[in-house]
């Protein structure tokens, strides 16, 4: 399979695991998770994952820093290794939007433009900025008037205004999150890191450009955190959505 195909369909099953939709509900962003996915949907997705991501995850015997050959467990990475990452996929994010006109569709993304993937990108990082920067949930929200904005300066500002809270926070500072077990900033800091991966994914794919291999290190977290996190804490957290099929997103 091509590169292009490859990075289609890891993309997408990260998608349909995690409950993102195909972009009926794009720009509604919230702070509790919402699966929306059946099992055999599920099902289907970590069999595309397993069979496309020797190039992304370590093996059983791989020393890399996120695996343990003995026992099989993801080791959690800290938070300036999630930032660094942030960093160089936002900055591939940005150029691969940059570099594709803003109708071009998402091929990861049905229904998406690539004006649809920028805006609901910067709407993700305002909605965790705002967050953080007021201690509670942002209501109304989306703000309006962002999808009017021009897409690389609303990336921009938004990244910027994420960045900026992340650097006036400690990672253990209480915030609210949508995962119980853990309501502190380095939660966000994880969550923002493996969004802008998928999504820098999308937009790569949309541009037809070559899509950058996920460090083993990112990857295997990735994983981790959705079958974690967004499959096992959520399936128990909210049980009557399991099995429903929703477009909404909540990141």
């Amino acid at each position: 399979a091509s590169a292009a195909d490859s990075g289609t369909q890891m993309a997408s099953a990260a998608r349909i695991i995690s409950g993102h939709g195909t972009g009926a509900g794009r720009g509604r962003t919230t702070s509790v998770s919402q699966p929306g996915t059946t099992t055999s949907r599920t099902a289907a997705a970590l069999l595309i994952a397993s069979r496309r991501t020797n190039s992304f995850l370590p093996n059983e015997d791989s020393d890399g820093p996120a695996h343990s050959p003995r026992r099989g467990r993801v080791t959690r990475m800290d938070a300036s290794r999630y930032l660094d990452c942030l960093a160089v996929d936002y900055g591939d994010l940005r150029d691969a939007v940059a570099a594709v006109e803003a109708t071009a569709t998402v091929p990861s993304c049905p229904g998406w433009t690539v004006a649809d993937l920028a805006v609901h990108v910067a709407q993700v990082y305002l909605h965790k900025a705002a967050i953080m920067g007021t201690g509670e949930e942002p209501d109304p929200w989306p703000p309006p008037g962002l999808a009017a904005e021009p897409l690389l300066p609303l990336l921009g500002r938004a990244y910027g205004e994420l960045r900026a809270e992340f650097r006036v926070h400690e990672p253990a500072e209480a915030v609210p999150t949508w995962f119980d077990p853990d309501q502190t900033v380095a939660f966000w800091i994880r969550r923002m890191a493996q969004e802008t991966l998928i999504h820098r994914i999308d937009a790569e794919l949309a541009a037809g450009l070559p899509v950058t291999p996920v460090p083993a290190d990112l990857g295997a977290d990735g994983a981790d955190e959705v079958l974690k996190r967004m499959l096992a804490y959520s399936s128990r957290k909210w049980p009557e959505e399991i099995g429903r099929a929703s477009c909404r997103e909540r990141v």
